[in-house]
């Protein structure tokens, strides 16, 4: 297992560090953090290029590029695009989180 080294002034704190495929590899949702993660993930769960997916939701491949890398945020309208194409929520791509139909009511 890779070790990551921080350093924090003079303190060295040492954090086991999971590599992202490894992460993607186990099927553990729990571990994308972020929106940019989700997006990747899902991409590359259904072997898909940056320009295969740019073609299928009418989108730039540069596009898809600065959302996977955190350099810009996706629209309302391009996580909506994502939900549908790859059959997630827009729970799950914002949030992490897939909620059933009966947990959503008790919350409404």
């Amino acid at each position: 297992m890779n070790r990551l080294t921080i350093r924090a002034t003079s303190k060295v704190v040492k954090k086991s560090y999971v590599p992202f495929k490894e992460i993607c590899m186990s099927g553990k949702y729990r571990n994308y953090k972020t929106v940019a993660r989700r997006l990747k993930h899902l991409r590359q769960t259904h072997d898909m290029t940056q320009r295969e997916l740019s073609e299928k939701i009418n989108l730039s491949r540069s596009s898809i590029g600065l959302y996977e890398r955190e350099q810009s945020s996706p629209s309302i309208e391009i996580i909506v695009a994502y939900s549908d194409f790859f059959g997630v929520s827009c729970d799950w791509i914002l949030k992490g989180v897939e909620y059933n139909d009966s947990e959503r009511n008790e919350e409404l």
